[in-house]
């Protein structure tokens, strides 16, 4: 069962659960943050505008950074960073070509309610978010090798290789095509090891919504169109947040269905 969806990664470079919504449909803090009462808590980096404390938009422009030293190169190599990269503005005769430059990186290693094993990589680049998770449960690999995409790999309900690209409320997932590949050279399972590799090729992603209980993928009519340019990323996993089965509001964990708050440390979850 896929229950580990874009939830686990509530660092810097995501918003506290899987995509919430507000009751008239629309996504919660723009998918940048989480409310708290009726003001945004916003994630770094963005912030509400005036007048409008249930947003949250980017509090700088569409152009990369400097990613931190020993960070990966998204568009180049492994390691030492880079500078530049975000968006390079696109036609209204072809898809917007993107370049990702990796900053505010974090990594995570997990196991599903199922069994299986999950990796997951953020980062910032610019205005993007980078939401990427292999899952075996799903045919992902369980350790370093090539990785051929899937036409499942362009639904979220269905990935095994699951790429989101998240630019203030919207979303993109690749465009299925034949022969592109991912290589994974590294897959560790403990803080402070390595979960590393390259996707080799340009990807072509469109504009989707993420249905947030069963995670179908819906083409938006008319949607934007993005051309990735191929990208490396390379992280330290860090310890999985309330021990992978949960997530944190404030000091204290939400646990995933089947577990309960760890009585001696509200900040880990434990079997019921």
């Amino acid at each position: 069962m896929r229950t580990l969806r874009l939830a686990g990664l509530t660092f810097v470079v995501a918003a506290c659960g899987p995509l919430p919504t507000m009751p008239d449909g629309g996504v919660e803090c723009s998918g940048n943050g989480h409310l708290h009462g009726d003001t945004c808590h916003c994630d770094r980096g963005y912030a509400s505008p005036a007048g409008d404390p249930k947003s949250c938009v980017p509090t700088g422009g569409s152009g990369g950074g400097t990613a931190a030293a020993g960070g990966s190169a998204m568009g180049g190599g492994a390691g030492g960073g880079a500078t530049g990269g975000g968006a390079a503005g696109g036609t209204s005769s072809g898809p917007e070509s993107v370049t990702l430059t990796a900053t505010m990186e974090q990594g995570q290693y997990a196991t599903t309610h199922g069994g299986g094993e999950v990796w997951r990589y953020g980062a910032r680049s610019g205005a993007f978010v980078v939401d990427l998770e292999s899952y075996t449960e799903y045919g992902g690999p369980a350790a370093p090798g090539s990785y051929t995409l899937r036409a499942e790999d362009s639904s979220y309900a269905s990935c095994a290789f699951c790429l989101v690209l998240r630019r203030g409320s919207e979303r993109y997932m690749p465009v299925f095509a034949a022969g592109k590949t991912v290589t994974f050279s590294a897959m560790g399972k403990r803080a402070g090891e390595r979960f590393t590799g390259t996707v080799n090729q340009a990807l072509e992603f469109r504009e989707v919504t993420i249905n947030t209980q069963t995670f179908a993928t819906t083409d938006v009519p008319n949607g934007k169109r993005l051309s990735v340019a191929g990208f490396t990323f390379d992280v330290a996993l860090q310890p999985p947040e309330c021990g992978g089965h949960g997530h944190l509001h404030g000091s204290t964990c939400h646990c995933d269905p089947g577990y309960r708050l760890d009585p001696t440390n509200p900040r880990n979850c434990v079997p019921q």
